[in-house]
């Protein structure tokens, strides 16, 4: 049981108490990391939307689209952990995380993420009968539904294994792991120093990198077997991501208490380009193809680099992506996310073997996922959240 923060206070000077203050006040003032949080979620559904890119098939740029939508996933997890400590550690800090403190912080993560999934099984449950119908798989038979399955269902993991009907939710696990555990994380970290902190996240790190080598060998050196084993766990074995939770956590602890380097925090345009160049070396220029789970891990330096170059709100960049139509789109990010695959699946179901050409029909698909994810972010996601946290504080 995390114990309550006075009892371990952590001594900040002035400067750095003002910045506590400024951010128990507003949070909001973070928009290009809301902008980036758009353009990520962005990725995901324009690859899966494969009557967008089914021309590029075969093609090194093709694979890419295809196959990389894991790493802006890793991203948002990294997000993740930093925002959390940026929410949570003045509150802690000040007021202590007892029981009652935890018990509103786990309804309010539940509130976030379990009601939108939970519609989104509406349209998942058309998909998967419409996938099953036309597939001719026995109910409730699913097992040649999801390739990459060899080890515990990591291509399940409860939340996407109902008829395969939403695969992105897998995320949702990952999730659901790192707010269990964020409580007992915030109860230690707050007691360590700066050259505690930063050794811990370097460690989180490498630790990422390593599992995700060894998962990566088996991909490229195993048989078959092996390599499914590898690329399901790599790709969705939700546990193996709980470093780049701790990481991001760590980062924000950092941020806050003023330990980033201000070279850091004001070479954005440096970072941002750092992170485009890395992508396009790791997946376009190596010769040898190396796994995207893989690929995750050697970036996962880079993305958090980015997450601090957006917390540094500095530069051009910064000032496109917090336009106000991005910030829309970032605070919609996991409504779209999170309902793209059954929406875009009963579309592509309906519009393949039309007169519609197929950049027609992603593009009638990708409009109709961008309207059901907003739509149900402003009419189910926000109402809901808002009402079920009111009844928790009331």
């Amino acid at each position: 049981m995390a114990q309550p923060a006075s009892s371990h206070p952590v001594q900040i000077d002035s400067n750095q108490a003002t910045a506590v203050v400024s951010l128990t006040s507003h949070v909001a003032h973070l928009k290009p990391l809301t902008g980036i949080r758009a353009l990520a979620a962005l990725w995901v559904v324009l690859v899966h939307i494969d009557s967008l890119h089914s021309a590029s098939a075969g093609s090194k740029a093709g694979d890419f689209i295809r196959e990389y939508s894991i790493l802006p996933v890793v991203f948002f997890f990294i997000l993740s952990g930093f925002i959390l400590s940026v929410v949570y550690i003045p509150r802690v800090e000040e007021c202590g995380f007892a029981v009652p403190a935890q018990k509103k912080y786990a309804w309010s993560r539940a509130a976030r993420i379990v009601p939108l999934y939970l519609f989104s099984l509406i349209p998942g449950l058309v998909f998967g009968l419409l996938w099953v119908s036309n597939q001719n798989v026995p109910w409730p038979l699913m097992g040649d539904m999801a390739p990459n399955s060899a080890w515990l269902g990591v291509n399940g993991w409860g939340f996407n294994v109902f008829l395969r009907s939403n695969v992105p939710a897998w995320t949702l696990t990952a999730e659901l792991i790192f707010y269990i555990m964020f409580p007992w994380l915030m109860s230690r970290v707050l007691k360590w120093d700066r050259e505690k902190c930063l050794s811990v996240l370097f460690a989180s790190l490498f630790g990422y990198l390593m599992i995700q080598l060894g998962l990566g060998l088996m991909q490229m050196i195993g048989t078959e077997s092996i390599a499914k084993i590898g690329s399901g766990i790599g790709h969705f074995g939700s546990p193996i991501f709980v470093p780049t939770f701790v990481a991001g956590v760590l980062l924000g602890l950092a941020w806050i208490r003023g330990w980033i380097p201000e070279r850091i925090l004001s070479g954005t345009t440096w970072i941002y380009c750092g992170l485009v160049l890395s992508i396009v070396f790791l997946t376009q220029v190596m010769h040898a193809v190396l796994p995207p789970s893989l690929v995750t891990g050697l970036l996962a330096p880079v993305f958090c680099l980015v997450v601090l170059a957006g917390a540094g709100s500095r530069g051009l960049f910064n000032k496109i992506i917090s336009h106000p139509v991005m910030q829309s789109l970032g605070a919609a990010s996991y409504a779209i996310y999170i309902t793209h695959w059954p929406v875009k699946g009963i579309m592509q179901f309906y519009l393949e073997g039309t007169v519609l050409s197929s950049m027609q029909i992603g593009l009638l698909t990708f409009s109709v996922v961008m309207i059901v994810g907003y739509a149900s972010h402003w009419w189910i996601e926000k109402p809901v959240h808002r009402w079920l946290v009111n009844r928790v504080s009331a």
